[in-house]
């Protein structure tokens, strides 16, 4: 599993595209039908804030906590 540590790492460009991989998976994984574009911005800022504040999570658990926190 990738590290939070190196999601931050990431240049901004692949970051965005990390991001994007991480909310489908968890839309995924979590059942959701359809994926409320508006909710987006705040789920990366969620996730990159925990990973920020625990960078030797996995960035999946980030993606996770962050989805479970603005609801699917």
């Amino acid at each position: 599993m990738a590290p939070c540590s190196r999601f931050l790492e990431l240049p901004q460009e692949d970051r965005t595209a990390a991001s994007m991989f991480y909310l489908g998976y968890q839309a995924s994984r979590f059942g959701a039908g359809d994926i409320n574009v508006s909710g987006l911005g705040s789920i990366v800022y969620l996730a990159t804030s925990y990973c920020q504040a625990f960078p030797d999570r996995p960035t999946a658990e980030a993606f996770a906590a962050a989805y479970r926190m603005t609801g699917p």
